[in-house]
């Protein structure tokens, strides 16, 4: 699950509001909602999460940030389910240009694929930490998928249904 959440608490673009992640309280004090989160991710297969936006601060990887993202780990290992989610970079670019027409904004969808193109690039290329899949992770290609589909991929594959249903369909 990715966040485009900053280090100030909103989110990045302004997509959904305020961060869940209340890192002033952070890692002295455990909110249920983390663990919420936590759960919720696990009942669809996703216990993978990305804290942070794509142009994070560099003070995530301070001392006391890496404290407040190990608290964090601590709420979601025990879940253990792992999910990489990927789409096409040309999937990834007409989703995003989608979004920037229906928001009233422009760009062309030969900008967004180069974007992309240059920070996967980089993203994959750097030295700490770089954007790959776990070993042992399941990944779940969307390209072409609706989100219903994705979420069913992960309900199928772990045995999970639907909330309020007692059924996987």
């Amino acid at each position: 699950m990715n966040h485009w959440d900053n280090l100030n608490r909103y989110v990045e673009r302004g997509y959904a509001g305020i961060s869940i992640w209340n890192w002033h309280t952070l890692p002295g004090y455990i909110d249920q909602r983390y663990i919420d989160y936590a759960r919720a991710n696990a009942s669809i297969g996703i216990n993978g999460t990305v804290l942070t936006n794509v142009n994070a601060n560099a003070m995530i990887l301070t001392k006391p940030y890496l404290e407040k993202v190990a608290a964090l780990a601590d709420v979601f290992r025990p879940y253990g389910i792992k999910v990489y989610l990927t789409a096409s970079q040309q999937e990834r670019a007409e989703r995003r240009y989608k979004q920037l027409i229906e928001k009233g904004m422009s760009d062309t969808l030969e900008s967004l694929l180069r974007d992309i193109r240059e920070r996967d690039a980089r993203d994959a290329g750097r030295a700490t930490a770089p954007l790959a899949a776990a070993p042992d992770a399941v990944i779940l290609d969307t390209t072409g998928m609706t989100i219903a589909a994705a979420i069913q991929f992960v309900l199928d594959r772990y045995g999970a249904v639907w909330p309020g249903t007692t059924s996987k369909h």
